[in-house]
């Protein structure tokens, strides 16, 4: 489970995800190619990255969906709060991701 929980979400995902990162794009302020390959924590509020991480915990141990409101900083540094939902899903090799 510990290196289940290494594995971190970035924003650059399959083509399916598009929409959802062009949300959060306009929700964050940010351009496409800024969001490339950044990990999602760098978008989350500092206080609220426990929050971030134990949703995580909780999809590796339990598999179902799982959902959480937290606080996400935009480009001119000002918090929202944002609902993230989250599924797990598995690799071709069948491992976790």
């Amino acid at each position: 489970m510990a290196e289940e929980l290494k594995k971190e979400a970035f924003l650059d995902q399959p083509k399916a995800l598009c929409p959802t990162v062009d949300n959060l794009r306009l929700m964050l302020g940010e351009a496409r190619n800024v969001l490339a390959m950044q990990p999602l924590t760098r978008f989350c509020l500092k206080e609220d990255q426990d929050i971030y991480y134990w949703l995580r915990k909780k999809l590796v141990e339990t598999e179902p969906p799982q959902a959480h409101e937290l606080r996400m900083v935009k480009k001119d540094e000002t918090a929202f709060w944002a609902r993230l939902e989250a599924i797990a899903a598995q690799d071709e090799g069948g491992a976790s991701c």
